[in-house]
């Protein structure tokens, strides 16, 4: 699955971001547009037990890693057979989207193992990546410093492994607030004539209401 995406200034991000799957055939499906939910960090959300819920509408929000150098977000979303999970992240600890330096992850609470991860797929060190749920459940999405667990040799480990620390048990240093976008594409999408005609139905009922 190839990513694009787009990530605009901070201050224009709430109302604006927007992103995109591209899907095997080559059509483009929206992920991500004019924000429509807003994601809020509550802590602790450092462990899958305190992980904040997710509800797969598109969604933005400013998120932050804190000082000590080994915080960890998480997100629980649950997902059918065949959805794509897309999660992105800016770093915005300065102008050139550098600090802090990410790594997203996707955990599989079924196994409880690592099932994707990226590095710097997204805007300078900045992680994207695009997941496609092969059964319904219950996932985790992860957001940590790259050194946490690096996402080139992460699919397939514990979720213990991501534990702030990097491989010599040091904390992973990265510290500093970030854009997170989340969405889930369903794996059935409607058709365009059964989405205009949804849109009909709720034009008729904004009329009798009137």
């Amino acid at each position: 699955m190839k990513l694009a995406y787009t990530i605009l200034p901070l201050l224009t991000v709430a109302a604006s971001a927007s992103a995109s799957i591209k899907l095997p055939d080559k059509s483009e499906i929206p992920v991500l547009s004019g924000a429509e939910a807003t994601l809020i960090e509550v802590e602790p959300n450092s462990t899958i037990v305190t992980a904040q819920t997710y509800d797969g509408s598109p969604s933005v929000g400013v998120f932050s890693l804190a000082p000590a150098g080994t915080d960890i977000d998480f997100f629980q979303v649950s997902l059918n057979a065949g959805d794509f999970l897309t999660g992105i992240t800016a770093p915005i600890g300065n102008a050139t989207f550098t600090d802090p330096d990410t790594g997203i992850y996707v955990v599989s609470a079924l196994t409880g193992l690592v099932v994707a991860a990226d590095d710097d797929g997204g805007q300078g060190l900045g992680s994207a990546l695009t997941y496609a749920a092969p059964v319904s459940g219950v996932y985790f999405v992860a957001v940590s410093g790259f050194s946490d667990l690096p996402p080139g040799s992460a699919v397939g480990e514990p979720v213990a492994s991501l534990n702030g620390l990097d491989a010599d048990g040091l904390p992973h240093g990265e510290a500093g607030p970030y854009i997170i976008t989340l969405s889930v594409v369903p794996s059935v999408i409607p058709e365009p004539t059964t989405l205009a005609a949804i849109a009909g139905l709720g034009v008729l009922a904004l009329r009798r209401r009137k």
